[in-house]
């Protein structure tokens, strides 16, 4: 193949790169969980368990005050007073609700002794979108094989979902387009979507099966809030 990759940098001239996958960088890792699982301390395991079921507890009571509060949002239309007091209370849970999962998140990657040196996620984002790739074409290469050639232009680390087949072939040339165009190009060819999480990015299918069956559960029952408690009907004695 004859590949090269070319870096937007402001009004400079792009600079041609050889477009090339290399298995020797951490950074540039395309990881199939099915392929590599990760290694676990156990013991930061169990000692982190108390704490991370009282995260999850904490987590999904915003997550349902949450929903009213989105409830609220949407009959207070044409109440400032109580659309602002909506809104206030949504941002004030949705910032609690993120901090939650960010703290989930570092204690987990303790459990899962996870390196600290990631790269900043926005970073990965401007690489992904400033990236021209030149030259690109695939004849019959494997998904994850094109994912580590994109990995080795942009220097980063793919991660992707056990539901996504890493076996299938793509058949595709791009004479000349951003990463992040290719990159979406390919995922939806597959249903697949990517998202740039911890310093990665990360690769999983768009709809699961239980994905489809909820969403075809909620079509057919669209006012049916989940998220609240379902009421117990008394029974009547006949005794």
């Amino acid at each position: 193949m004859n590949r090269a990759v070319r870096r937007a940098a402001g009004s400079a001239a792009l600079a041609a790169l050889a477009l090339t996958a290399s298995g020797t960088c951490p950074a540039q890792e395309v990881v199939a969980y099915a392929e590599a699982r990760p290694e676990i301390d156990y013991e930061a395991f169990w000692a982190a368990v108390p704490r991370v079921k009282e995260l999850a507890r904490e987590s999904l009571v915003q997550a349902r005050e949450l929903l009213e509060v989105m409830e609220r949002l949407s009959t207070a239309e044409k109440d400032e007073a109580k659309l602002a007091e909506a809104r206030a209370a949504a941002r004030e849970l949705l910032l609690r609700y993120r901090d939650n999962k960010a703290t989930l998140v570092r204690t987990v990657d303790v459990c899962l002794k996870a390196p600290r040196d990631r790269e900043d996620d926005l970073e990965i984002l401007r690489r992904l979108r400033e990236t021209e790739l030149v030259g690109i074409s695939w004849d019959k290469t494997k998904f994850i094989d094109c994912l580590r050639d994109l990995a080795g232009a942009l220097r980063v680390r793919f991660l992707m979902h056990p539901d996504v087949l890493k076996f299938n072939t793509i058949e595709a040339s791009f004479p000349r387009a951003p990463a992040d165009g290719i990159l979406k190009a390919i995922a939806t060819g597959f249903d697949c979507d990517y998202y740039v999480y911890n310093g990665e990015v990360v690769v999983i299918k768009t709809l699961k099966r239980n994905d489809i069956r909820i969403q075809q559960f909620l079509d057919k029952h669209p006012d049916w809030k989940y998220w609240r408690p379902q009421e117990v009907k008394e029974v009547e004695d006949d005794l």
